[in-house]
């Protein structure tokens, strides 16, 4: 029998305290003894619903100071928070949602030391007002959540992960000793660990921990044979089954069609598809509807799931196999959060296969693919200068410079790439809309109180008369202008202000240009050699990782004990748990 120790008695108290809960789970246990009872390092692997913020908000409870909670999950952040006040917990948070005057706010009650976690943004970091704030507190730890992020070959990869060890530049601690890192994941691999390790700076002593992956109240199925037949077959056996279910596709059309099939085999029950090809404003709905219960059934692809922390996901179907064993436990690790009977169902197929199989040579374009568009970049671009053009224009404009057709998403990979490595900055485009005034025309218009502008068209023609072009004396007049400013300015819709828009170039006041939606790029580091920051050697190692994990999945649905198959690959020799 296991001797439970002070360190453990504490944080089953606070447990009990805080999340009214009695015992902790073996692998939290260890991460808690590692880091509050020993102020170790710790690199923490648990599944997701396996409870990651209690291994660091407790030992933040049990130490003295502030806690730093170095997260990439914005849109989730303020709901932490808030439910770390719900269970007692002091607890604030600073990111780019904030405005100036909240984000000063919840700096000054860091400084003042009244929270027990700080939730930051990686790209935060960095910033005069929060360094201020941090110099002034004691910090008890620092937490980097879905810690893969910081690997350059993980899945994930965020460049604002390398700002995690400037954390501690100018800080003074006690005894002169940091503060332990608690890098938490669901999804960091064995052949990235290193990577996350080193890039944190974590002691060379640090402790791994593995959870287990394997959810006793899951049961664990694969389907084979006819893909199509097996989907109706489930559709039909979840029709009756309390609470809600998920199916993951790989495509978008596939989700839209598999929704269709789901409304012909079950009718009178509320079915929704999503993916990132849908406006926000759609994909916000339809996660809202699925969250309150109102949607039954939801087919997905990959860009789902995020947020979605609902106690009675009954069914997790995967039609086609996903790009990696740990894509694929971390999408049903959504089931059965109630601890109730739940299934895990892998449809699987050969198109599924060739589809990631796709995928896998799509995220891996060859080196000349890399040397081509950094080049073409450099002899293109001007110092300072952002190109908009999208991915596929890129790849149109380098082929015709080079002589050879170009697989415009290998081109965008290569610019994701370039981006992660600081290469290249892309940012989402402002959306500012290009308008060429026909002067002679709007004078006569806005003079002679032209009754033709009636109603929207008038109240913007104005606006721009007023604000651009009253005292003109061109024959033409170029101008910017934002969606947001037009609506503002106006107090008109959006849709309304964009028709009005339409309804001037027809009467050939002005010429609207194509708006550019897309992501700009401009050049970080010009005339930088490539091959002095990526090599071929290291495109081909990441290929081969990649394609080891879509070989580990493609081989689980053969595997005889699907339960072993899961534990040996995630806990291995080093995994403690």
């Amino acid at each position: 029998m296991e001797q439970i120790t002070d360190t453990t008695r504490e944080a089953e108290s606070l447990l009990r305290e805080h999340w009214g809960h009695d015992k902790l789970k073996k692998a939290q246990v260890l991460v808690i003894e590692c880091a509050a009872g020993q102020r170790r390092d710790v690199l923490a692997v648990l599944p997701t619903g396996f409870g990651k913020s209690a291994t660091f908000q407790i030992p933040a409870l049990m130490a003295e100071g502030t806690a730093i909670v170095v997260s990439p999950l914005i849109a989730l952040m303020k709901d932490q928070v808030d439910d770390c006040r719900k269970r007692g917990i002091p607890a604030g948070y600073v990111n780019s949602h904030l405005n100036e005057e909240e984000a000063r706010l919840q700096l000054a009650q860091l400084s003042a030391g009244e929270f027990k976690l700080m939730y930051v943004s990686p790209e935060r970091i960095p910033n005069d007002a929060f360094r201020r704030a941090l110099s002034g507190i004691s910090m008890s730890f620092v937490v980097v959540d879905e810690a893969h992020c910081v690997s350059r070959w993980g899945h994930d990869f965020r460049p604002a992960y390398s700002n995690i060890r400037k954390i501690f530049k100018g800080m003074k601690f006690a005894n002169g000793k940091r503060p332990p890192i608690i890098a938490v994941t669901a999804t960091a691999t064995r052949d990235i660990e290193g990577d996350i390790a080193e890039s944190l700076g974590m002691k060379s002593d640090y402790m791994r921990i593995v959870g287990d992956p394997i959810r006793p109240n899951l049961s664990y199925e694969v389907s084979t044979g006819n893909e199509w037949g097996a989907l109706r077959r489930a559709l039909r056996g979840i029709r009756d089954v309390p609470g809600r279910h998920v199916i993951y596709t790989t495509t978008r059309q596939g989700a839209e069609t598999i929704i269709d099939i789901a409304r012909k085999e079950i009718p009178g029950v509320r079915c929704g598809f999503y993916h990132a090809g849908m406006n926000k404003v759609n994909r916000e709905a339809i996660q809202e509807q699925f969250k309150a219960g109102e949607t039954k059934i939801i087919c997905a692809t990959c860009a789902f799931g995020m947020g979605i922390d609902v106690p009675d996901i009954r069914t997790v179907i995967h039609f086609g196999i996903p790009g990696s064993l740990e894509d694929y436990c971390q999408q049903i690790g959504r089931a059965g959060r109630d601890g109730l009977p739940s299934k895990a169902l892998l449809i699987d197929s050969a198109m599924g296969v060739s589809v990631q199989e796709l995928f896998l040579r799509t995220a891996n374009p060859s080196y000349d693919y890399f040397e081509w568009v950094w080049n073409w970049l450099n002899k293109t671009l001007a110092r300072g200068e952002a190109m908009k053009k999208s991915a596929a224009v890129i790849a149109g404009e380098v082929g015709t410079a080079i002589g050879q057709k170009l697989d415009d998403k290998a081109v965008g990979t290569v610019l994701s790439v370039l981006s992660k490595m600081g290469l290249v900055e892309r940012r989402p485009a402002s959306g500012e809309a290009a308008l060429r005034l026909n002067m002679q025309a709007f004078q006569e218009a806005m003079e002679k109180q032209n009754p033709k502008l009636r109603g929207n068209m008038q109240i913007v023609a104005t606006y721009l008369w007023d604000e651009f072009a009253h005292d003109c004396s061109q024959t033409e007049l170029r101008i910017r202008l934002s969606p947001l400013q037009l609506t503002r300015k106006t107090d008109l819709p959006p849709k309304s202000a964009k028709n009005a828009i339409a309804g001037l170039a027809k009467k050939g006041l002005l010429e609207s240009e194509p708006q550019f939606t897309g992501k700009s790029t401009r050049l970080v580091k010009p005339g930088l050699a490539l091959e002095t920051v990526l090599t071929r050697k290291a495109l081909q190692e990441k290929y081969a990782r990649d394609e080891a994990r879509l070989d580990t999945i493609k081989r689980y649905p053969k595997a005889r004990d699907k339960v072993a198959y899961i534990r040996d690959y995630f806990l291995g020799e080093k995994a403690r748990g």
